[in-house]
């Protein structure tokens, strides 16, 4: 074990760094580590080699349920406890089993187990049943929980964390707990409601415990693949059942196959989640051949002295203080904790009192300081046996690790992602990359820890960044994305789909973007999600679109609470009820400040799409959006307005709308060119209902020649974006000015959509503009009559006159 440890982790390479650093007048954080792994040595080397982790499973299934009603009583679960128990006893646990247990029960048996456990032993809990989420933790519901209010069911329910805290005190070197929870909240609508509506929060990684969850945050776990499907486990645990039993396979390498095989068998609709706060590649639930080393020539024989004690010499007083050297920049503070993840999965890997104790020593003041605590007290009287020590192999070469170890934590400090770091690493986003000092950083990185996923994403990243080296930057992305790193996945699917770099494959986009999903990663999932509703490199699929976005919004992504609503509100779906969720996604995404979905809601309200909750809901959600300065917002809110006679009002937004998009930059959203027309035209409205005065006499008259709204008509055009197809409405009218303003709205369509219309659909209406001018007739009526037979027009600049509008 332990021969195999040092050469997989490389700890020969740090055993005589200390000496590196001996003329420095403090300890620098990768002295820190490097010695508190030489105590990991020592601690190991002093432990008793006879050490077997025993094996101990809790099973509860519960599905009868004596206070909810009988819609919401489950079928399988009872069945599927019993069947992970058989499996497990199989493979060499034992098992403790409950089944419909009260709270008092439930608890009775966690006592069991955690009695059951001895310190080092694997403990593994199943729960299947009904379970909900409160205010972000998970409960596990007993069969006596009666329907009440949140702090009632948080009282009377099992919270994940207790069983979490419970592995942990018993000592257990790994803990792992599976949730089959994941079912529509038990509980009926209130007028406070209790709970999520479906499936358990999100969860956390806990250093030691290992979590799977038979569904991903907000879904639902599937029962049963339908009419004919007549195996008596739900889905998750048949899958996990065939995949628990099958030796040589490693806990992640379980969780990946139960996750490929549940969301391929239910279309996409279901993928287990995972939180690894330990040693999942470690852990083998079914066994593991040995390795075969071969067997060394004894050696002489020699008398052996007696084994002296094993000590650990006190720490090497620092030498006096070198001449001053040039100055440079001070460590961020929170290196200090620096290496305590690593040294803290080392200490747990070897389960020994030695271990935690030096993980304590060095980083008593770490966010893994009360976890190893917490092992130590668990454990009974230390024991004291006596090993003799080898010499520490001799390793050449300490300046070079410590130089390698400085350009890896350089590319984290100056490349890593927000949304993938090492803990006290700040992100940095990727517009303020330092990519001069980020790319040798990381490219010396990389030669360091060549097989590091994300040091070589990060490399990547830099790369991007610098606009520079595109091969390289696929090159550094595919490599992580090898390794499975799923922003590395995420971030080669973006440039297969652009053809940034490499050749577009919006095929391979879909394969990376799923990948990368199957992490739980929203960015990933929105991105998928796109990629259906689009049909690119998949067939068109506006369902699994929306399942994607709204898994995406679930994890957090914000945008893709927009684009959920978007399809539940277009042709396809667009009922009543659909509206009614859109609104979700809207009231949601607003209070995280997206002002467009603020607007949107706002005129759902308006137009009576969408039910209010207070009398005040649209007017405040339209005064958001205007807030930002939004031009469409102070127009709705002007119209308001004036529908209410509010005049002097109506004038001033109407003023303050035309203002802003008359300077917007036209790659702005304010900058759209009708923006101007329907502002300039509602001032000319309320000028002549209120018969008041304009702030400009010579304006108004420019507004009422220009924007009076004469032969104002709608036209839909082809357009393509990011490589799929779309309808794009511009508008024309009549005016006095010596240039069309289709033109400027089919710029603004390119430079702030990324969108594209046909040579030929422009060069239509510039024609038609032209033609109106010389024979002194209305632009809009004109373009109506030319372009009428769209089909006498080139392939694919067809303009749909039959949606023309006045």
């Amino acid at each position: 074990m332990f021969s195999r440890f040092v050469e997989g982790d490389r700890l020969a390479l740090f055993i005589h760094g200390p000496g590196c650093f001996a003329s420095q007048p403090r300890m620098p954080s990768a002295m820190k580590l490097v010695l508190a792994l030489v105590a990991l040595v020592f601690a190991v080397l002093s432990s008793s080699p006879s050490f077997a982790a025993n094996r101990v499973a809790l099973v509860i299934g519960n599905d009868t349920y004596l206070h909810l009603r009988a819609g919401n009583q489950l079928e399988r679960a009872g069945t599927d406890a019993a069947a992970v128990g058989d499996a497990l006893e199989s493979i060499g646990f034992k098992v403790l089993r409950g089944h419909n247990l009260a709270q008092l029960q439930m608890l009775q048996m966690i006592r069991q187990l955690r009695e059951a456990v001895r310190p080092g032993d694997i403990a593994l809990v199943f729960y299947a049943g009904h379970g909900v989420a409160i205010q972000g933790t998970n409960y596990l519901l007993p069969t006596d929980i009666r329907p009440s209010t949140e702090s009632r069911i948080a009282e009377s329910a099992i919270p994940e964390t207790q069983i979490e805290q419970d592995l942990l005190g018993a000592g257990a070197r790994t803990g792992i707990l599976i949730l089959d929870a994941c079912r529509n909240n038990p509980f009926p609508p209130t007028a406070r409601s209790i709970g999520r509506s479906r499936g358990l929060a999100s969860s956390r990684e806990t250093p030691g415990i290992f979590k799977m969850f038979s569904a991903g945050t907000g879904q639902l776990a599937i029962e049963t693949l339908g009419t004919g499907d007549d195996d008596p486990n739900s889905l998750f645990t048949r899958v996990l059942l065939g995949e628990l039993v099958k030796p040589e396979q490693s806990l992640i390498d379980l969780t990946y196959a139960v996750k490929g095989r549940v969301l391929d068998l239910s279309g996409g609709r279901q993928s287990p989640a995972y939180y690894d706060g330990g040693f999942a590649n470690d852990v083998y639930l079914a066994g593991r051949a040995d390795p075969v080393v071969a067997a060394a020539p004894p050696p002489p024989a020699q008398p052996v002295p007696p084994a002296p004690p094993v000590q650990v010499a006190p720490p090497v007083p620092p030498a006096p203080a070198a001449p001053a050297a040039p100055a440079t920049a001070p460590e961020p503070p929170q290196l200090a904790c620096t290496g305590a993840s690593e040294h803290f999965a080392v200490a747990q890997r070897l389960g020994t009192r030695a271990a935690l104790e030096a993980h304590l020593g060095f980083y008593g003041q770490c966010p893994y300081a009360p976890f190893a605590q917490s092992l130590l007290d668990g454990m009974g009287a230390a024991a004291s046996p006596q090993a003799l020590l080898a010499a520490p192999p001799e390793v050449e070469g300490a300046a070079r690790v410590a130089r390698a170890r400085k350009a890896v934590s350089d590319c984290d400090r100056l490349a890593a992602s927000d949304a993938d770091r090492r803990r006290g690493i700040r992100g940095v986003a990727f517009s303020a990359i330092d990519t001069a000092r980020a790319i040798p950083a990381c490219e010396a990185a990389v030669a360091a820890r060549p097989d590091d996923a994300r040091l070589q994403y990060q490399f990547g990243r830099a790369l991007e960044a610098s606009g520079t080296r595109p091969d390289d930057v696929a090159a550094a992305y595919r490599r992580s994305a090898n390794l499975g790193f799923a922003l590395a996945q995420l971030s080669l699917g973006s440039l297969h789909a652009a053809g940034k770099g490499v050749p577009r494959d919006y095929a391979e986009a879909v394969t990376l973007f799923r990948k990368a999903a199957e992490h739980e990663l929203p960015a990933a999932e929105n991105a998928l999600a796109g990629m259906y509703e689009r049909g690119l490199g998949v067939p068109p699929d506006v369902t699994a679109a929306l399942i994607w976005y709204e898994r995406a919004a679930a994890n957090g992504h914000l945008a893709a609470h927009g684009n959920a609503a978007r399809i539940l509100t277009g042709n396809v779906f667009g009922k009543t009820t659909h509206y009614a969720r859109a609104a979700d996604h809207w009231r949601t995404a607003a209070a995280a400040g997206d002002t467009d979905a603020a607007l949107k809601l706002a005129v759902a309200i308006r137009d009576g799409q969408v039910a209010p909750r207070s009398g005040e809901e649209m007017m405040e959600s339209f005064d958001a959006a205007a807030r930002t300065g939004r031009a469409d917002a102070l127009l709705a809110l002007a119209e308001i307005h004036l529908d209410r006679r509010h005049f002097r009002d109506a004038l001033d937004l109407a003023y303050r709308a035309y203002d802003v998009a008359s300077a917007a930059d036209i790659a702005s959203e304010n900058g759209w060119p009708p923006l101007q027309f329907l502002s300039a035209s509602l001032i000319v409205k309320v000028v002549r209902q209120a018969r008041t005065l304009p702030r400009s006499h010579r304006e108004y008259e420019t507004f009422r020649r220009d924007f009076a709204g004469a032969g104002f008509r709608r036209f839909t055009v082809p357009a393509t974006c990011a490589g799929s197809k779309i309808a794009f409405s511009v508008y024309a009218w009549d005016w006095s000015r010596d240039t069309d303003m289709v033109t400027p709205q089919l710029e603004w369509l390119e430079k702030a959509r990324g969108c594209s219309v046909p040579g030929g659909i422009a060069a239509s209406f510039r024609s038609a503009f032209e033609l109106a001018r010389d024979r002194n007739v209305g632009y809009g009526d004109l373009i109506a009559t030319t372009l009428r037979d769209a089909r006498k027009m080139p392939a694919g600049d067809t303009v749909d006159m039959a949606r023309d509008t006045p």
